[in-house]
């Protein structure tokens, strides 16, 4: 893969991942009909998404006397998955147009002749990787069976419309197409049978939350931020200072008033005065060790809960994502913690596949970690050394596990 350009202060010039949406319901500005697709159809795409970001007022790109350059070397295609095969000219066309970069496939629904997923002969020869949702609604499965009990079933989004719709959201952040696809490369027939843990949304950073790209140096950042200088908590750094200050006020005003006072009903006396002075010291004493301790810092709770599943009972507490205002609720912050450590084999994933389905899956398996960046310094640590995609687009946090199909039931056709 080509190594993104760079603007002339040295920052990663802007890219994008284009979207195209050949899915016979597709509907809105992403949907194109594959009979229409030639050899000009992805640069005319890549110029109208350009002008949408424009108009929309989206900032970005290398821009010289108000030219921009934008990277849209990136383009994630979505199918019917029984139609895959037949749309074989389209991807054709795609693959074999100038402004063609990579391409990462996105099929939905049951094949056309199971247990065979057929794709089209263009996407296998340029080994293009492919991410099949076999059934939005999907299963609970334990990897390697072939066979479960357990469907999954949901008021909220019934026929799994969402799930769809997010998981497509997400890989339109460049940092989650690059890593999926990896992984999907990384597979047998470089084709992924995706599974899903229930994701969480994470606040929208504050305009002054650091992000990839800003001036700040990362690593000459104090590893525990106060909290915000308007913070009222006890814990706040302005506040802790501010009342060692009124305390030492108080203390030495205690012992001026005791001597003055002393000296006045003329029961001064060297003993007196000793033990008064012996008693402020000692009070100056512990507020000055007070004063080099480290502040009680609200924002880093801890971060894995005690259960083995998600959490389920949302709580009223809040912490504030590191450096920035933004609140983040204890609830979002254990449910992403436990994303983070999740692993392939927690029963908690949904598998989206059907049960008639899951005799086509292969026994391995790859995670998937993904999160704003914004929720770096909190999730960091609750990642175990993993790789995460810190996304610098979207606000969801997750994990999907890819699943491999058995070798021979990809089968190429077509064009």
């Amino acid at each position: 893969m080509t190594a993104p350009g760079t603007r002339p202060d040295g920052r990663p010039e802007t890219a994008f991942v284009l979207l195209i949406d050949f899915r016979a319901a597709a509907s809105g500005p992403d949907a194109v009909g594959p009979a229409s697709v030639d050899e000009q159809t992805l640069e005319e795409r890549q110029r109208s998404a350009s002008a949408a970001r424009t108009s929309a007022g989206t900032q970005g790109g290398t821009s010289i006397s108000g030219w921009r350059i934008l990277n849209f070397g990136r383009l994630l295609v979505v199918d019917d998955a029984a139609d895959f095969a037949e749309h074989a000219e389209a991807y054709r066309c795609l693959l074999q147009a100038p402004t063609f970069g990579r391409m990462l496939c996105a099929v939905v629904g049951a094949p056309a002749e199971p247990p065979y997923l057929d794709v089209p002969k263009s996407v296998d020869t340029a080994r293009v990787p492919v991410l099949w949702v076999g059934d939005p609604c999907g299963v609970g499965w334990r990897v390697g069976w072939s066979t479960t009990t357990r469907l999954a079933f949901s008021d909220a989004d019934p026929d799994g419309t969402k799930t769809v719709a997010n998981l497509i959201e997400s890989l339109t952040a460049i940092e989650m197409f690059d890593q999926t696809a990896g992984a999907i490369d990384g597979l047998p027939e470089r084709t992924g049978a995706v599974a899903v843990l229930p994701w969480v949304g994470w606040p929208h950073a504050d305009e002054h939350e650091p992000q990839p790209g800003d001036e700040q140096d990362d690593a000459q950042a104090e590893p525990h931020d106060d909290l915000a200088p308007d913070d009222p908590r006890p814990g706040g750094t302005r506040m802790r200072r501010w009342a060692i200050a009124v305390l030492l006020s108080l203390t030495c005003a205690v012992v001026t008033l005791t001597v003055v006072l002393a000296v006045e009903v003329s029961r001064l006396s060297v003993g007196y005065v000793a033990a008064d002075i012996a008693g402020g010291v000692l009070m100056l004493a512990l507020l000055a060790n007070a004063s080099r301790m480290p502040p009680i810092n609200h924002a880093r709770p801890v971060l894995v809960p005690a259960v083995s599943g998600p959490p389920t009972q949302p709580e009223q507490l809040t912490a504030r994502a590191s450096g920035s205002p933004t609140p983040v609720s204890r609830y979002v912050l254990d449910h992403a913690a436990w994303m983070m450590g999740a692993t392939a084999a927690d029963e908690s994933f949904r598998q989206l596949t059907s049960p008639e389905q899951l005799v086509m899956l292969g026994a391995e398996s790859v995670l998937v970690r993904f999160a704003p960046a914004s929720a770096r310094r909190l999730l960091d640590p609750a990642a175990d050394r993993d790789y995460v995609a810190w996304t610098t687009s979207g606000d969801q946090v997750g994990v999907i596990r890819l699943a491999p199909l058995k070798t021979g039931l990809v089968r190429p056709r077509g064009a």
